[in-house]
């Protein structure tokens, strides 16, 4: 009996390590915890709206309107109080006397982003790029690349995603391997297009793509991460993070994230909700071929008959000797 008490151990034991391979849900989230959190985050953090007033209070009781650092510290309190028309109104002026002030294009481009006006924001975002290559610590041109995507019409936007050098694997729902492996087209310059535009069914490539590499930059997953957190209602944007989920082989993380795009109204339902299939059946496959798992259906069930009669011989009453 001790004995298939330890064995009984033994099976529970393997059965919660199993829970933490690398198709699971729990051991994604203990690799990736940033990505976990973007994609499960529930609400925005709160505003402290009084903090902000007292802000533009203090910056009106202090003027310094000679200065664009004053005019934009205003505007980005506005904007994060939910008033980014106020933010336009206040720096577009500010452009005839400081044309080149890169913090001046950044919030401008933000701000036109938020209200729906996105090739507006594209000129600035373009502009505060050519200022600062490296704004916002590198991620500044994946807005970029966001906001040529959100420019264009519903048609383009189910043909391509926003980081464009993953459209053609994932609009041909290629195996989750081929996202590691690369096989993106070329950078996209003049004597490319044409290939380009074979492949996209006459597309024009968005333009950051004569400039960067999106895919084989080195801060990609970072600048995806960094997009959806600022991007929670945009679909595209967890599109986008289920690609890197894939590309990690967190497939658990990756079938979150695809479902959140879905339930955010994507172009991409249909293509979103094969892959989510596709995941699922690879999870069971890769259970039923995994030793551990094969230890637990088929050879421990074995072992604990085996024990089980055992237990029953060893205990049999003997019969008694007739007098």
């Amino acid at each position: 009996m001790k004995m298939i008490v330890v064995w009984l151990c033994l099976f529970t034991s393997v059965a919660n390590a199993c829970l933490w391979d690398s198709d699971t849900l729990k051991s994604e989230q203990h690799k990736s915890p940033e990505m976990s959190a973007v994609i499960f985050k529930s609400e925005p953090p709160k505003v402290d709206t009084q903090k902000l007033h007292d802000r533009i209070k203090t910056l009106n009781q202090n003027p310094q309107k000679e200065t664009p650092e004053w005019w934009n510290d205003l505007g980005v309190a506005y904007v994060r109080l939910g008033q980014p028309e106020k933010c336009v109104e206040l720096l577009e002026p500010l452009l005839t006397k400081f044309p080149d002030n890169y913090a001046s294009h950044a919030n401008l481009g933000t701000a036109y982003h938020l209200l729906g006006k996105y090739e507006k924001a594209e000129k600035h975002i373009a502009r505060d790029l050519e200022i600062n290559p490296d704004a916002h610590f590198g991620f500044e041109k994946y807005h970029l690349a966001l906001l040529q995507y959100l420019k264009q019409d519903d048609d383009y936007q189910k043909r391509h995603l926003y980081v464009d050098e993953f459209s053609q694997d994932f609009m041909q729902e290629k195996s989750f391997h081929h996202f590691r492996r690369g096989g993106e087209l070329i950078q996209v310059c003049e004597a490319d297009k044409e290939k380009y535009k074979m492949a996209f069914k006459g597309d024009l490539p968005p333009a950051y793509r004569c400039q960067w590499n999106l895919r084989r930059d080195p801060k990609f997953q970072e600048g995806v991460i960094y997009m959806a957190s600022l991007n929670s209602s945009q679909p595209a944007c967890f599109t986008m993070l289920g690609v890197v989920c894939l590309r990690n082989s967190d497939l658990n993380l990756a079938k979150a994230a695809f479902q959140k795009a879905i339930d955010l109204n994507s172009h991409h339902k249909d293509i979103l909700a094969g892959y989510i299939q596709r995941i699922d059946s690879h999870i069971a496959e890769a259970r039923l071929h995994d030793p551990k798992y094969l230890f637990l259906y088929l050879v421990f069930p074995i072992i604990l008959i085996y024990l089980v009669l055992k237990f029953k011989k060893k205990n049999k009453p003997t019969k008694q000797p007739h007098s």
